[in-house]
């Protein structure tokens, strides 16, 4: 109410008469709500002594209105009379003792009425008994939250009392009349630790007076570590009244896992728990242990200073201490926390210790996984823990010296596709082992891991595409081919299967083991180089001639179309001597993006190119979609072609994630750090409560999609007013990458059965009919520039097929037609090694229709005019 006092004053002189009216309001006030003037008239009557008091009393008392108890207790605690104080107690006899609804009105009404007996002493010790055990009024869960959160509170200052969050700021606990009722209180619900009482009761105890509270607690803890009263009360003893020297003393005589559980509990008295321990840097250690994580990882002076010399002693004894209170017991009757869905095991667990015990539980066990990175302790489990996106495992990992260099690599693979905290954590994690290991940056640390992945070949540097076994007298072969490791058995020719001889020798393991570790690598470069076209980063000329000597990589890169200083190149089409020749003398070696050489007019020759010689390229790099600026949107901030599209919330939010975006609250987002630009996709418009479109009850709603912006890096546009770049000023490789993820999630999570194919994917489809009608010779396929559909002339009859949803319909009658069931057409050449199931069904359609004269399917045939 002090804020109020002002205006209270400015009304006393320009509003004579203001009181009256303040009354009036609140008397009148109608609904089943508050109205902020009438609390507001509340307050301030509040701040005054009334003479006109009875009609307020008597609200007090039998209050025709739900709120009118509850702002006639609020207005008359300035007011000191003997019909008031009648009227409150009045009041109080008949709210005490009942139970309300936590933050209902009769709830605070109660607070107001116990807060103004308490404050004149008129407060007996039944009526303290009766507000607190009967009617719930000091539960956390019933208190009024007016400042701070609930459990967010502080143990008192040295020298200071603390009975209660709420009753410490009414100013009660400063009082000695009420701190002897207080005292009772706990003394007749918890006589002593041997005596059980229910969890119900002691739950909102926050002072138990007394040494011996706190002795008798450690007493208990030295055989029962994981025991909740002990805990419990260990937490809330106060008024200890002895010397430090002498408390340190007595506590010596514990074991260590009891000082230390009694140290994370008390941290006010670090100090003293460390003298007992016999360690000087304690206190200074569990200071650093409660900060949050990303600022603990980053006190490198504490860490080298105190840390680490603690830790060496005793970290063990802190794990524990830490497993200890994991394995309490959460309570049957405590609260579930509010949550939107099912409340898990370790969610209720870290509500109930920072409500009760520890608020800084999550800062210890986060950093109790700094602490073991920083020893190389369980490193798997770390490994384990980051791979769920939890931060401080992943902040842990860069603190490790023995990561793995798996490990370093799915560090890579979150700092590109992991949220926007786990991104963060990533990077801070990248840059500590970059610097550890004299490292400039992040992309010199990517690097280095490419040329450790070149050594790990499989044991096939020997030999370009496999390698051989003598195993149960078979030849055992490993080959590599359009993406996929096989094992094949010969004697002399191929075998169907692996004989049953061969799995079982000793030898096949190994041969287990070297297809994974290739396949493994295989998918490393794969990925590096489809990032390295995105970004347009090349390759120094000696790092590629390294690491075209694994034959992986050399696999994949003799599919795609390269600049070799500039110069386009297909190094599958030249011999071994003059693709020697050519690395030797190249200085950069670029993957190119089919926008580039759209642009130089050369992309349809390379399409034809790439079929001709049958290339399976190991990802979309010639027949990838590209977007390009219309004329119309070049001066526009937003790109609209995706909007208003219903999509399935769910399968749209799990494509954004695999495509490297942080989906949150409807605006996804993936940074471009070499173009210094940030990608937005708002991919469900403004909705409350988005997470029950994703993973709860309303999963099967669609939601429709929204424009796509660009924004500088270093910007903080906020999302509801963001106009971001105008597109022109947009990289055209991160503009056609940014609209390709957005075609991918309206077309693969489209709401309607056709679902959603963009124009660019209608043109890629175009090019490969064209193309593989050339190859295959199929004449009677024909595609009109600028058309969605594809013309085939059978024998039986004419198609069209549509190249968006795959419609087949039979000309001219435009007749649906069902396609075969199977399709004379076993194989078909493709230009990827993983080309989406709707292109490759509409590709191996158009083949089965122009041999339609072998379909012999009773359905197919029937939907056909009779001739």
């Amino acid at each position: 109410l002090r804020p109020w006092e002002y205006l209270a004053s400015h009304l006393d002189s320009t509003f004579p008469g203001w009181p009256e009216v303040a009354a009036d309001l609140i008397l009148r006030g109608t609904g089943d709500e508050i109205q902020p003037s009438s609390q507001i008239a509340a307050g301030l009557l509040a701040l005054r002594p009334l003479t006109f008091h009875t009609p307020l009393c008597q609200s007090l008392v039998e209050p025709i209105n739900l709120h009118h108890r509850e702002l006639s207790a609020l207005a008359l605690l300035g007011t000191d009379r003997a019909e008031v104080r009648g009227a409150y107690r009045s009041a109080f006899d008949e709210l005490a003792g009942r139970r309300f609804a936590a933050d209902s009105t009769d709830c605070r009404a109660l607070w107001l009425i116990f807060a103004r007996l308490a404050q004149e002493k008129s407060l007996s010790y039944k009526d303290l008994r009766a507000v607190a055990l009967e009617s719930d009024l000091f539960q956390p869960e019933g208190r009024p939250q007016s400042s701070g959160r609930a459990g967010a509170q502080a143990l008192p200052r040295k020298g200071g009392i603390s009975l209660h969050p709420c009753l410490d700021r009414c100013g009660l606990s400063h009082q000695p009349e009420f701190r002897r009722l207080y005292s009772m209180l706990v003394a007749e619900i918890l006589p002593s630790l041997a005596e059980a009482r229910p969890w119900h009761w002691l739950r909102w105890i926050r002072c138990f007076p007394g040494a011996d509270y706190l002795f008798e607690a450690l007493d208990c803890l030295e055989l029962r570590p994981n025991d909740l009263h002990a805990l419990f009360v260990a937490r809330w003893s106060q008024e200890l009244r002895e010397e430090e020297e002498l408390l340190a003393e007595r506590l010596a005589d514990y074991a260590p896992l009891t000082l230390m559980l009694a140290s994370l509990l008390r941290p006010h008295q670090d100090e003293i728990f460390g003298k007992a321990l016999g360690s000087p840097l304690h206190s200074e250690a569990m200071k650093w242990l409660r900060l949050p994580c990303s600022k603990a990882a980053d006190s490198d002076r504490a860490i080298q200073e105190t840390v680490i010399p603690w830790a060496r002693e005793y970290c063990g004894l802190f794990t524990d201490a830490l497993g200890a209170l994991c394995a309490v017991k959460v309570p049957f009757e405590e609260p579930l926390p509010e949550c939107s869905g099912a409340v898990t095991e370790v969610a209720q667990l870290q509500r109930f210790f920072h409500l009760h015990l520890l608020p800084a539980f999550l800062n210890l066990t986060d950093n109790l996984l700094l602490l073991q990175g920083l020893l190389n302790q369980n490193l798997n489990r770390i490994e384990g823990s980051a791979r769920v996106g939890r931060t401080a495992a992943i902040r842990a990992l860069g603190m490790a010296e023995g990561t793995s260099e798996e490990g370093l690599r799915f560090l890579l693979n979150l700092h590109r596709e992991g949220g926007e905290p786990v991104r963060r954590a990533a990077q801070w994690a990248l840059e500590k082992v970059a610097a550890r290991h004299g490292l400039g940056s992040t992309e010199a640390l990517r690097r280095k891991l490419d040329m450790a992945a070149a050594w790990q070949d499989g044991g096939l540097a020997d030999s370009p595409s496999r390698v051989w076994w003598d195993i149960a007298g078979y030849r055992v072969k490993l080959s590599l081919a359009q993406g996929k490791v096989e094992v094949s058995a010969w004697k002399p020719g191929r075998k169907k299967r692996i004989p049953a001889e061969v799995r079982a020798h000793p030898l096949f393991a190994e041969v287990q083991e070297t297809r994974k570790a290739l396949a493994r690598t295989y998918a490393i470069f794969r990925e590096r180089l489809e990032e390295m076209m995105l970004t347009g980063q090349p390759f120094p000329g000696e790092q590629f001639r390294f690491l075209f000597t694994n034959p992986a990589f050399r696999s994949l890169t003799e599919r795609l179309v390269l600049s070799l200083d500039e110069k386009e190149i297909l190094l599958e089409s030249l011999e071994k001597r003059e693709v020697e020749g050519l690395l030797a003398e190249a200085e950069q070696v670029r993957v190119i993006h089919p926008i580039e050489l759209w642009a130089a007019d050369r992309l349809e020759t390379w399409q034809e190119n790439i079929v001709n010689r049958h290339v399976f390229q190991p990802f979309k790099q010639c027949f990838r979609e590209i977007y390009l600026q219309e004329a119309g949107e070049r001066p526009q901030t937003r790109c609209l072609r995706f909007s208003k599209q219903p999509i399935l919330p769910r399968k749209a939010y799990a494509l954004l994630k695999r495509r490297g975006y942080s989906p949150c609250r409807g605006d996804a987002y993936r940074d471009w750090p070499s173009d210094g630009i940030r990608a937005r996709f708002i991919w469900a418009e403004a909705r409350e409560g988005l997470w029950k479109y994703v993973v709860g009850v309303k999963q099967s709603i669609p939601l429709t999609t929204g424009a796509i912006y660009f924004e500088r890096l270093q910007e903080k546009l906020p999302r509801a007013s963001a106009q971001g770049l105008p597109l022109e000023e947009v990289d055209p490789i991160v503009f056609s990458e940014t609209l390709r993820d957005a075609d991918l999630v309206v077309s693969a999570a489209a709401a309607g059965e056709e679902g959603f194919s963009s124009r660019q994917t209608v043109e890629i489809r175009a090019a490969l009919v064209k193309n593989f009608a050339r190859l295959l010779n199929l004449p009677g396929v024909k595609v009109d520039a600028g058309s969605s559909h594809a013309h085939i002339q059978g024998k039986r009859a004419s198609y069209r097929i549509h190249l968006g949803s795959g419609r087949v319909l039979v000309e001219p009658s435009g007749q649906h037609l069902p396609l075969p069931s199977k399709t004379t057409c076993k194989s078909l050449v493709q230009a990827e090694e993983k080309t989406d199931s709707r292109t490759l069904t509409i590709l191996e359609t158009v083949a089965a229709l122009s041999y339609d004269g072998e379909i012999s399917d009773p359905e197919f045939l029937s939907a056909l005019p009779l001739p």
